[in-house]
């Protein structure tokens, strides 16, 4: 079980989680899953230069079977992705696309036998300031899955 926590105060935002995750590795030879527990993750995702915008995750504990990897580890993937492109600084709702889009990438390519469904996905929070927000009163909050869905 994960904790992640976005609090928007009148001041700002405030993102939290915990660091625990678990991972789940099969004992060669035999039909049993044995739980392996971390309390080092981190689950708080910051991209160097989207300094307006953050995220929180929280579910799955890793992408990968053979070598499985939290999300903050692919994030110098992202943000060399980013600088690539030549993108500047993102809206929070595009933001959380290409992460979304970035993450939906990742795991079709390290778990393509697994459905992307409920307990299966890791979610996050995307939290940010839109530019016309000065001083920082509104914030926009949007939650994604790796289905590549806003609400």
């Amino acid at each position: 079980m994960s904790l992640g926590i976005a609090f928007k105060g009148p001041e700002g935002i405030v993102l939290a989680a915990d660091s625990r995750v678990t991972l789940m590795a099969q004992i060669p030879g035999e039909n049993m899953l044995v739980p392996a527990t971390y309390d080092n993750a981190t689950k708080l995702l910051k991209i160097a230069e989207q300094k307006y915008v953050g995220a929180v995750t929280y579910g799955l504990g890793a992408i990968g079977q053979a070598q499985p990897r939290t999300a903050h580890s692919y994030i110098p993937e992202l943000e060399e992705n980013l600088k690539k492109e030549g993108v500047g600084r993102l809206q929070v709702k595009d933001f959380a696309q290409r992460l979304s889009a970035f993450f939906m990438d990742r795991w079709t390519a390290q778990m393509p036998s697994l459905e992307i469904s409920g307990r299966l996905t890791r979610r996050r929070r995307v939290c940010g300031l839109r530019r016309s927000d000065l001083p920082l009163h509104i914030w926009r909050v949007i939650r994604s899955a790796f289905t590549n869905t806003m609400t």
